[in-house]
């Protein structure tokens, strides 16, 4: 029911409140289980960072703020994405326009990659220390996102991602663990995160 509530006041304060008003409520921040995870490995070292599935940026906004990020990668294709039933064309179109004012302050910092999280992996070069998948949580979508970006983990890095409740990310996270082997890894609602072996 929460779900839900929280849901609907999302889509208001999206089509409603920031268009009419120009001024949107905004939540307190309260920072994520992996972004807590990659501060308790990382501390202060500047770290590259990659968002899965943006939105209108208060998790980005939040990272940035907690975590020494020298370098931020945004990957959501916003209105590209014509395949998500619960969030239409126009309001994908609005929460760009809100994250790009969000993040405005730390823009020298963020790529902006308006793909998909499949079709963005030629865009980026290198290992990245902390990854963030808050993409599509279908299955099979949750399942190649970890897949996919794991490779593209540091040693030592963290991957993690939010609504391990939903009975998609629940599944590709225990396929990805036992597929990959991976014994370090840790869940706290409502994100999942694990920690690529250094070796």
């Amino acid at each position: 029911m929460f779900k839900v509530l929280r849901d609907v006041f999302a889509r208001l304060n999206v089509n409603f409140f920031g268009p009419v008003f120009g001024v949107q409520f905004t939540k307190q921040n309260h920072t994520r289980p992996s972004t807590l995870k990659a501060l308790e490995v990382f501390g202060n070292n500047p770290i590259r960072v990659i968002e899965i599935g943006c939105y209108t940026g208060i998790n980005a906004k939040n990272i940035l703020s907690i975590l020494n990020v020298k370098e931020f990668v945004v990957i959501d294709p916003y209105e590209k994405y014509d395949e998500f039933p619960d969030y239409n064309i126009s309001l994908l179109a609005k929460a760009e326009k809100i994250a790009l004012k969000r993040l405005q302050s730390s823009n020298t910092k963020i790529t902006w990659v308006k793909e998909y999280s499949n079709d963005a992996i030629p865009f980026l070069n290198d290992k990245y220390d902390f990854i963030y998948i808050d993409g599509n949580h279908e299955f099979d979508f949750a399942y190649q996102d970890m897949v996919n970006y794991y490779q593209l983990l540091s040693p030592g890095g963290v991957m993690g991602g939010h609504d391990i409740s939903d009975s998609g990310v629940h599944k590709a996270l225990f396929k990805f663990l036992k597929d990959y082997d991976i014994q370090n890894f840790g869940i706290k609602e409502p994100d999942w995160y694990i920690q690529k072996t250094s070796i």
